[in-house]
């Protein structure tokens, strides 16, 4: 699969420098959850700029950018990824004025690699192909996950996570989208008290 990248280009993002970190096809399933999740971040992001008017909306800002740097980071879209850590940074010092005016461009941005990437995973039939069917998540796969969660060990955690994710579900399936959601969003007590329901 590796040579569906070769000489291809796409505006703000490394796809070279990705497949340095990934194998190819791993590297397509990180893509692919990119983009299934990132705009409902974007959605978000966008919402809640127009209500910064208290600090609790801030608090929601700050953990929202914080999950976009670290997806975009992570697919080697390092320039939306530097912008988003801007962002935070902003937000935590109360700079309010700099997020109004910078959270803008980083939708606009980040929106055009979405569609972008969009167009070159369904360009790609076997790219745009669901993941194996199987009957329930992993339980092995989910146990990793909830020992990576109490250690706090992100990097583990979104390897784990980024399995699950490269499979459909017969039952189950909606608990790995949640599972994105609380990772994006940093909530790791959710996350270990709903996986230890689920491993009973």
């Amino acid at each position: 699969m590796a040579d569906i990248f070769e000489g291809t280009v796409i505006e703000d993002i490394d796809l070279q420098e990705g497949q340095k970190n990934f194998s190819a096809d791993v590297y397509i399933d990180v893509l692919r959850a990119w983009c299934k999740h990132v705009p409902g971040n974007l959605e978000k992001l966008r919402l809640l700029v127009e209500e910064l008017t208290d600090s609790e909306k801030l608090r929601e800002y700050t953990i929202t950018v914080h999950g976009l740097k670290g997806s975009n980071y992570g697919i080697c879209a390092s320039g939306i990824g530097k912008d988003a850590e801007e962002l935070e940074t902003a937000s935590r010092r109360g700079d309010i004025e700099f997020v109004r005016t910078n959270t803008g461009p980083l939708i606009e941005t980040a929106t055009r690699l979405h569609k972008n990437l969009e167009s070159f995973l369904a360009a790609n039939t076997k790219l745009a192909e669901r993941g194996t069917l199987v009957a329930s998540p992993d339980t092995a796969l989910l146990t990793q996950l909830m020992e990576a969660c109490k250690q706090f060990r992100s990097t583990a955690m979104e390897d784990t996570l980024k399995q699950l994710e490269a499979f459909e579900y017969e039952s189950g399936g909606d608990l790995i989208p949640w599972l994105r959601d609380q990772m994006d969003n940093l909530e790791y007590d959710a996350i270990l008290e709903r996986l230890a329901n689920e491993l009973k």
